[in-house]
């Protein structure tokens, strides 16, 4: 557990709900046949203001990763870029602290809640997204990573291959380079440090346009699109999941 971590939760959008009959999704979707697919924010409104959603994450926590996988990618495929300003930050209940100073030269180090690996791991994520900004392009290799790497504690890191398997259409040899330029991927690691709000208790930690979102309370597409309707946004996918919402309320 990272912290007083809590799990994902049931949050995003879920196959049943599409294919229920009765829902609100499954009229919507089914305007979009043969295809059965609504193209991710093509009916928004194109002055309508993006919701931002950041959220910082834990590489190999097993919360991070239910997260990722059943609610933010879902979400985000959902909803698209057109509604969501997604921040990523791979970096969590992680602690910078000073060591003993060399040559009169001030030193920092990095403790990763689940060791190591798990800060070789991030850092690898932090390289991911600087090189890659856009959410549709880093998204898939935090997918896959998120699928493949054990989670849990470990002081052993693991082979680069690993990372390069999950980077399918982007040029890892940036992101490896990124990797092994100590200067760079500190740099990195400050930066999201710094961008973590210091206020989270456990991971992932979830905000949507800075406030912060108890997916126990409130499923992540339903804060989103109350947020985004809120700001003046329209959108036919929000307008059905929010009926969902009242619906199942």
């Amino acid at each position: 557990m990272a912290g007083i971590m809590r799990g994902g939760g049931g949050g995003g959008v879920s196959l049943l709900d599409i294919n229920n009959p009765s829902s609100p999704l499954q009229s919507l979707f089914s305007s979009f046949l043969p295809n059965r697919a609504p193209p991710a924010g093509a009916m928004v409104v194109d002055d309508s203001p993006k919701v931002k959603v950041q959220v910082s994450i834990e590489a190999l926590c097993i919360d991070s990763k239910h997260f990722i996988l059943n609610d933010l990618i879902p979400t985000y495929h959902l909803l698209g870029s057109n509604i969501i300003d997604l921040e990523l930050l791979p970096f969590g209940n992680a602690k910078i602290t000073p060591t003993t100073p060399n040559n009169n030269k001030q030193q920092q180090s990095i403790k990763c809640q689940h060791g190591k690996a798990e800060c070789d791991a991030n850092s690898y994520e932090q390289c991911l997204i600087a090189t890659y900004p856009n959410p549709p392009d880093y998204l898939p290799a935090i997918e896959c990573l998120f699928q493949t790497l054990p989670m849990g504690y470990s002081d052993n890191t693991f082979n680069t291959n690993m990372f390069q398997d999950c980077s399918v259409g982007l040029d890892f040899t940036k992101i490896r380079s990124c990797h092994e330029d100590e200067g760079e991927a500190w740099k990195l690691q400050l930066d999201n440090y710094e961008r973590t709000p210091v206020d989270h208790t456990h991971v992932p930690w979830v905000t949507v346009n800075g406030e912060y979102l108890d997916e126990e309370k409130e499923k992540l597409d339903v804060g989103i699109c109350s947020a985004f309707v809120k700001g003046g946004g329209k959108s036919q996918v929000c307008d059905a999941i929010l009926a969902e919402n009242i619906d199942i309320e």
